[in-house]
């Protein structure tokens, strides 16, 4: 039986690569997060990235939840396929963005 690599399993991975980032509140902050979102291969613009941040982090807190990282996967895997993130196309089955290091 061949799996499909899902985002939720790309989160899980992410958030126990960086458990000793993770928050008393179980969020990964900017700081955390922003080495991860540069290693998108094939890269992600700098102003997309901002923009992504900018819509995932409905709070405006400066770090996001696992909720919120699934969504930011969501809109760099659409980005990563040349579409424009676009939240009433995130799926279960919208595939996990290809980041270096991140292999599902």
């Amino acid at each position: 039986v061949l799996t499909v690599p899902t985002i939720d399993a790309a989160v899980t991975k992410l958030f126990k690569l960086l458990a000793g980032l993770v928050d008393e509140s179980g969020n990964l902050s900017a700081t955390a997060l922003r080495p991860v979102m540069n290693k998108c291969s094939p890269p992600v613009e700098n102003s997309m990235l901002k923009k992504i941040w900018s819509v995932c982090d409905t709070g405006k807190l400066g770090k996001l939840s696992r909720t919120q990282v699934a969504s930011m996967f969501g809109y760099l895997s659409q980005v990563q396929a040349g579409e424009t993130p676009n939240p009433k196309r995130l799926s279960a089955a919208t595939p996990p963005p290809k980041i270096t290091g991140l292999s599902i």
